[in-house]
């Protein structure tokens, strides 16, 4: 396969994967983000009590000058060596404060830059896109990338109401106006999501980073995916397991992993990367 270049992509291409969240969050500092919503925690606070006494609270979400909750990709000495982050909203940290999110506890270890790229409500294909854009430009020693829910594809819209000039996972197409629920289901979202980790792959192998692939939701098989690499982070059969567990933690907006699955995270990527750095 020949190399793979920026220039051989459109501005608009470059464009919208380099954005993180939409560009209202550069360099801004948020109380609350996502599903990690004012009204949802006041509605819990009355609510779930028993739930939100073990919850972490009183932190803010701070996102860098190109949207992302992460350091600066400009502060950082050449020659160093480097993890690069992807994901979804797990990967995120939403719900919970930075310094529980399993990147940071995995970039403190190795004592290198926390850089995550992880936008909540990412599809897999959403996630590749962003992945060409700064895998290219930072060439980092290790990219950790963690695939989306099966429930989810990604499109760019020239003109969204929400998002202008932005992608949109597409959980709920109906909800958003678009006929769209024949196209969403595992025939689709296997292919999407394989063809966006093999064009990840190469990206990796060509610029010699090593590729994690960190499956939070299950969803594939080892039979089904070609890469001695992909391993399940959580160690749970799909997503719901997790959610009946008797042993889960949950962020603050009681939907995302807690503070201890996040320490358990990172202590299973160090274990996997070893003295890689």
């Amino acid at each position: 396969m020949r190399e793979i270049k920026l220039s051989h992509f459109s501005e608009l291409a470059l464009k919208s994967w380099k954005q993180g969240n939409p560009k209202g969050f550069n360099n801004q500092i948020h109380k609350f983000h996502g599903s990690d919503t004012e009204a949802k925690y006041n509605e819990n606070k009355k609510k779930k009590k028993k739930e939100m006494a073990n919850i972490v609270d009183g932190f803010d979400y701070k996102f860098n000058s190109c949207g992302y909750r992460c350091d600066e990709f400009a502060n950082h000495e050449k020659n160093k060596k480097t993890i690069l982050f992807n994901g979804c909203s797990h990967s995120a940290g939403v719900g919970i404060p930075l310094e529980n999110m399993y990147s940071y506890k995995v970039a403190k270890h190795y004592n290198v830059p926390h850089w995550n790229i992880a936008v909540g409500g990412s599809s897999t294909q959403l996630m590749a896109t962003r992945s060409i854009y700064w895998l290219l430009h930072l060439k980092p020693t290790v990219h950790i990338f963690q695939p989306s829910a099966p429930t989810r594809v990604g499109m760019y819209h020239t003109y969204y109401p929400q998002h202008p000039d932005w992608w949109s996972s597409v959980m709920n197409p109906e909800a958003d106006g678009y006929e769209l629920k024949g196209l969403i289901n595992e025939a689709n979202f296997d292919w999407q999501s394989l063809s966006c980790l093999v064009t990840v792959n190469h990206i990796c192998e060509q610029i010699g980073t090593k590729l994690l692939i960190a499956d939070v939701y299950g969803h594939f098989g080892d039979d089904m995916v070609p890469y001695k690499n992909w391993f399940n982070i959580l160690e749970l059969i799909e997503w719901h397991s997790w959610k009946r567990s008797r042993h889960r933690d949950f962020g603050r907006d009681l939907m995302h992993f807690g503070p201890k699955t996040n320490k358990h995270m990172a202590n299973k990527i160090i274990a996997e990367l070893g003295d890689v750095l």
